[in-house]
């Protein structure tokens, strides 16, 4: 007789203090700053719109969006890192309504102005199918019109430009991490080891499905989202296989 085995994701476990900790020099005030301003500018956000942050982590971004007056909710999977935007929000006298839990199941309908999905925060489900309940899910949750953005590594500059391995090192902390590509060049798997005073801390593995431009086109047109905008990052410059992300603005019909 078979036995029911519960699979372990990688991404329940993942994100914690040496995550945080490795990114601490890319997340900088000024990035996130960068960030929000693009997801204000891009989706043209007027004052008092209901936002969800889906996949909001330790809270950067939403919080500077509700210190700017916008009704922010934030969704993600973390509990520790919920707890640090908890802390953050208070901190910062800003009410926000957190929410624990996978980003498949977000439970609102009709509610949100806005979405946004930002710094690679999609495609690490399963397969496509999986992937796309995520973005049924955005549809059901949206107000009509309301609009979506989703943030991604562009799949074709990856594949051109693919590193397999490399390291950094942040403070006393230092990051290796050796990446293949699966049989069919969807999927970047990461081998990551943290090595800190001269030991091993942590070994840990995660994985990004990778998306061209026209499967996410076919996604959205399935789950009734109109694209609005393409762009190739930050700097809202037209979107080519040369862009190192995709930024898609879309609105719910």
């Amino acid at each position: 007789m078979k036995k029911n085995i519960k699979v372990k994701k990688w991404y329940n476990d993942f994100f914690d203090d040496y995550y945080l900790r490795s990114y601490k020099d890319i997340v900088s005030e000024e990035r996130t700053l960068q960030e929000v301003g693009f997801i204000e500018k891009s989706l043209k956000l007027s004052q008092k719109s209901r936002i969800l942050d889906l996949c909001c982590g330790h809270g950067r971004h939403l919080i500077e969006l509700a210190k700017r007056g916008y009704i922010m909710t934030g969704q993600d999977l973390a509990r520790n890192f919920l707890k640090i935007a908890t802390e953050t929000a208070k901190k910062n006298d800003v009410k926000v309504k957190f929410i624990c839990g996978d980003m498949r199941h977000i439970p609102f309908h009709g509610e949100f102005d806005a979405i946004f999905n930002i710094f690679t925060s999609f495609g690490y489900l399963e397969n496509d199918e999986e992937d796309f309940k995520v973005i049924k899910q955005v549809a059901n949750s949206l107000k009509i019109g309301g609009k979506f953005l989703l943030d991604i590594r562009n799949r074709d500059w990856i594949l051109a430009n693919f590193q397999y391995k490399d390291w950094r090192i942040i403070d006393d902390l230092v990051i290796l991490e050796e990446r293949h590509l699966d049989s069919s060049f969807k999927k970047v798997i990461t081998k990551v080891t943290y090595i800190e005073k001269g030991k091993i801390g942590k070994i840990t593995e995660h994985s990004a499905r990778l998306y061209a431009l026209s499967n996410i086109q076919s996604m959205f047109k399935k789950a009734g989202l109109s694209i609005q905008k393409v762009y190739g990052g930050l700097d809202f410059k037209r979107h080519t296989i040369k862009s190192q992300r995709t930024i898609i603005i879309a609105s719910k019909r």
